[in-house]
């Protein structure tokens, strides 16, 4: 049993632990020595939560830088998602520089993998190490330069079974061309961490907005971006998706639709029977009027055609843009979403509240990163962090996450 399902402790320091049992009755109490505990600072940077296996998931690592005046460190922490966010062991990593955004393997939907690999752009080059279990194996990428300086790795790496067994990865590179095109292509990497170029492709569109990928259960992999372009002066989003099947030498493009406006937030999940569901928020100001925030759910159907829902108006009360938004999506057909503006608290909707309200501190008053996660009660929660105190967590309004009766 994890301790801390047993013990809560409030803010970092020394804690002395005790352990009383009563015998006869409660004619005598006997006590334990005490045990020193002692709970350090952490200040959580860029955490990303990756699933154990691939697909809708209760249990992740959580990557996270944590600065301190010797040097970051990266770390990964335990979380489990059920009718409560719990958090288990955390284990330090590496040093790391906590601008690098280091990217970690995801299997295909449904299954595991003993080994992961954790890479990260470094100048122009691919750096990284392996996992087996929570622990570095020995396995390094090594700092390989990469044939052309990419803009962005796309997370979470893929699976590259053909390597011979869930020993090797993928990582996704995305690179803006000055032309109005860009590129997607693949960096392939060996059980022992050699790099070798893989395929790629050229997609529509200047620099990407958004980028996620997922491997569907029959190992087909995908790469979803969104980019950006103005044609005829009528700003406009690009949703693409590139795919790379097993075995196949080439990528190719599955699917396309065209969404208007500016980029605020996007989102992604797999359902179980490889179904892919996303949503994105935008913006559009007309020449004449107020700026618009819309709403819009997609899925990509086993056809190959990406079907994207009419616009949900998002009504903000402050009748201001957003200056930051996010997204998750519920395995019940619903899109959640926080957005917020200058110095005003975040503010919470979804795809059947569209009127966004403010979360209660201290999850809408956080100057740290702010996530929404989804439990197993299908029900949204946020988790955010603040200076000292690593990792919180509340409701999608702000308050307490409520109990459940246990059966």
């Amino acid at each position: 049993m994890n301790l801390l399902d047993l013990i809560s402790f409030p803010v970092p320091g020394t804690y002395e632990i005790v352990e009383e049992y009563e015998y006869n009755e409660g004619g005598g109490i006997a006590k334990s020595d005490p045990v020193r505990v002692v709970i350090q600072p952490s200040n959580p940077r860029n955490f990303k939560l990756y699933p154990l296996y691939g697909g809708r998931e209760t249990n992740f690592n959580v990557l996270w830088a944590n600065p301190s005046t010797t040097g970051a460190q990266l770390m990964m922490t335990r979380l489990e998602l059920v009718d409560q966010p719990r958090i288990g062991g955390t284990v330090s990593l590496d040093k790391t520089d906590f601008t690098l955004a280091p990217c970690m393997m995801v299997p295909a939907n449904g299954k595991a993998a003993e080994r992961r690999w954790v890479a990260w752009l470094d100048k122009g080059s691919l750096n990284g190490f392996r996992l087996t279990g929570d622990a570095k194996d020995g396995k390094v990428i090594g700092l390989v330069p990469l044939p052309d300086v990419p803009t962005t790795l796309i997370a979470p790496l893929l699976p590259w079974v053909e390597s011979g067994g869930d020993e090797g990865g993928a990582a996704v590179l995305y690179q803006a061309a000055g032309d109005g095109r860009s590129i997607v292509r693949m960096a392939l990497i060996g059980p022992n961490g050699a790099v070798q170029p893989g395929p790629s492709l050229p997609i529509q569109g200047g620099a990407a907005a958004w980028a996620e990928t997922i491997t569907l259960s029959t190992g087909e992999r995908r790469v979803y971006v969104i980019t950006r372009s103005a044609p005829e002066g009528k700003v406009q989003l690009s949703l693409q998706c590139v795919s790379w099947a097993p075995k196949a030498a080439e990528l190719k493009q599955t699917g396309q639709a065209v969404i208007e406006g500016q980029w605020l937030a996007s989102a992604m999940v797999i359902d179980r029977d490889d179904t892919v569901r996303g949503a994105v928020l935008s913006a559009t100001q007309p020449e004449m009027g107020e700026t618009s925030i819309s709403l819009r759910q997609w899925t990509h159907t086993p056809a190959g055609k990406i079907e994207v829902s009419e616009p949900i108006a998002i009504t903000v009360p402050w009748g201001a843009p957003i200056d930051e938004a996010r997204l998750a999506i519920g395995d019940n057909g619903k899109t959640f979403g926080i957005c917020k503006y200058g110095d005003k608290p975040w503010s919470a909707f979804s795809s059947e509240a569209p009127v966004p309200k403010p979360v209660q501190p201290p999850a809408g008053a956080t100057s740290g990163q702010i996530e929404i996660i989804m439990l197993t009660t299908r029900v949204p929660a946020l988790m955010f962090t603040a200076p000292q105190t690593g990792f919180q967590f509340s409701a999608f309004d702000g308050g307490p996450i409520p109990e459940q009766p246990h059966t």
